[in-house]
């Protein structure tokens, strides 16, 4: 009696346990894949982290100190521009009033501060050509 039923199990179960078996591994092995996935979602929940929200904190504050400096430089820059504009003053002893224009020393000291003169020797070819093709007559 127990040879048939070793015989009946080895025939016709022992294929199925196989595949049961198969089954449950992969179950398990799809299992422990979907919890990783969900455990790597969660932690993108918890971003960002301190030590990175304290440098994200540092450079927002830098961004806002470079906005409110640029906004300050600006208003600075518009009202120079109107005070020059209400005293009709044109450059106030920087150039010469004679045609065609020169600059005075105190304009030439003015250049050099601002190293206006290095921009100017920087962009000449580009300034030399828009003359060149947007200047009628020369």
């Amino acid at each position: 009696m127990e040879e048939i039923i070793n015989k009946t199990i080895i025939d016709h179960l022992g294929v199925a346990i196989f595949i049961m078996v198969a089954i449950l591994v992969g179950i398990i092995a799809m299992t422990w894949w979907c919890a990783n996935i969900y455990i790597k979602i969660k932690k993108v929940d918890s971003l960002p982290c301190e030590k990175h929200s304290e440098k994200m904190s540092l450079h927002d504050n830098a961004v806002s100190k470079l906005d409110t400096s640029i906004s300050f430089l600006t208003k600075e820059i518009e009202t120079a521009m109107r005070m020059m504009q209400q005293k009709d003053n044109k450059g106030e002893g920087f150039t010469q009033a004679q045609s065609p224009l020169s600059i005075t020393t105190k304009g030439k000291d003015m250049i050099k501060h601002l190293s206006l003169d290095k921009m100017f020797d920087r962009n000449w070819p580009r300034i030399k050509e828009l003359i060149e093709s947007e200047v009628p007559e020369k």
